[in-house]
């Protein structure tokens, strides 16, 4: 199944028209046809509004999970950069040169995973993608996993393969029985305030 038909089920299930739909998600009624016929894919944004806002499980939108109702944790954007300024917690204000297209989030790292070069309690910046390179660093959702997990991805015979840089940390590999969404690419890593 298909996210279009995940966010018509969902849709259905809440009683709710396209055009309540529509104006929930602050969208036009032709852009939710399109979400749910699949011609044009759902923004993360988008789907975490729709998960919320509809009562729905965030990983079930995504197709991570066929359960609607699963708990999901999403980690929220802390802010977006406008105008090449971030601002954390309004105290403090950094200028980013070349920042990448599209949006930008952030996550706390709350283990040792990605150490020394993400260290405990950073935060990482990752650009919202659902694909990457090999050995790019990603941040997935996994369908055993209520959290979002930062690994590097290696890319071998076709398969691939999220891993720690750790060797004692869990390796996950993406195959039918555990289907692994990237949800963005790593950006950058700076020091908690």
């Amino acid at each position: 199944m298909n996210q279009g038909e995940r966010l018509k089920i969902a849709r259905l299930k809440r009683g709710l028209t396209q055009e309540e739909l529509a104006i929930i998600i602050n969208r036009s009624v032709s852009q939710v046809t399109r979400y749910e016929n699949s011609i044009t894919p759902i923004p993360f944004e988008i789907s975490k509004i729709i998960a919320e806002q509809m009562d729905v499980s965030l990983a079930y939108l995504l197709g991570v999970s066929d359960s609607i109702k699963d708990a999901v944790t999403v980690v929220p954007v802390i802010h977006k950069f406008e105008n090449g300024i971030a601002i954390i917690d309004n105290l403090m204000h950094r200028a980013v040169e070349n920042l990448p297209v599209g949006e930008l989030f952030y996550v706390v790292s709350y283990d040792q995973s990605m150490s020394p070069y993400i260290c405990k309690n950073a935060l990482v910046l990752f650009e919202e993608q659902n694909d990457a390179n090999d050995m790019d660093v990603v941040c997935i959702l996994t369908n055993d996993s209520d959290y979002l997990i930062i690994r590097q991805l290696r890319v071998e015979s076709g398969q691939k393969i999220f891993v720690p840089f750790q060797i004692n940390e869990k390796i996950y590999v993406n195959n039918e029985r555990n289907n692994i969404k990237i949800i963005g690419r790593f950006i950058e890593a700076t020091n908690r305030i």
